[in-house]
């Protein structure tokens, strides 16, 4: 089966759960995880075909879809402030307004808080990408997280180790 052929039978197993453009983004999106082609080479190379495996994965991706499963869970990542991350249903997939509100707090930080010794506390961390942005553009900055869940913060330290930031996990019950 061709990269174009799959394509249509992808949107077509989803067409009652996404638009079509919806399933056409995630196709592209899973395509580029798994073949690594890009949109462009997609078209390019809509009449390469697929390996087995990759047409295998592909149908997995479908099923996991079809229960209403996030796809960057599926994937195990998603990408934030330009920054990729680590995730899993422990956790939540950060939302587009969270970009604006670290931008806005990030501005405010800067203008206001220079060269003094700032203290960062993130309540409910989940991934940990709030307190891991704020210590790549803080970086003087002392950062810690606070979370519920064990699972969440096994998540938050993976994203911290990944992007070689010091933050202070704290497992506790804020409340």
């Amino acid at each position: 089966m061709t990269i174009s052929e799959f394509k249509i039978y992808f949107k077509k197993e989803l067409s009652e759960l996404y638009t079509e453009s919806e399933s056409a983004a995630l196709y592209s999106i899973f395509v580029n995880k798994l073949v690594g082609f890009d949109k462009y080479l997609q078209r390019r190379f809509e009449n390469h075909p697929l390996l087995e495996s990759h047409i295998e994965d592909l149908e997995n991706f479908i099923s996991e879809l079809k229960t209403g499963k996030p796809f960057q869970q599926i994937l195990g990542e998603t990408e934030f402030y330009g920054l990729k991350f680590s995730m899993d249903e422990n956790v939540l997939i950060p939302r587009p307004e969270t970009e604006e509100l670290l931008e806005l707090a990030i501005e405010k930080i800067k203008n206001n808080f220079q060269n003094k010794a700032l203290k960062i506390l993130d309540i409910g961390t989940g991934s940990g990408i709030i307190p891991i942005v704020l210590k790549k553009k803080v970086p003087d900055a002392k950062v810690s997280a606070i979370d519920y869940s064990e699972k969440a913060l096994k998540v938050a330290q993976k994203n911290a180790d990944f992007h070689e930031v010091e933050i202070e996990f704290i497992h506790q019950d804020y409340l």
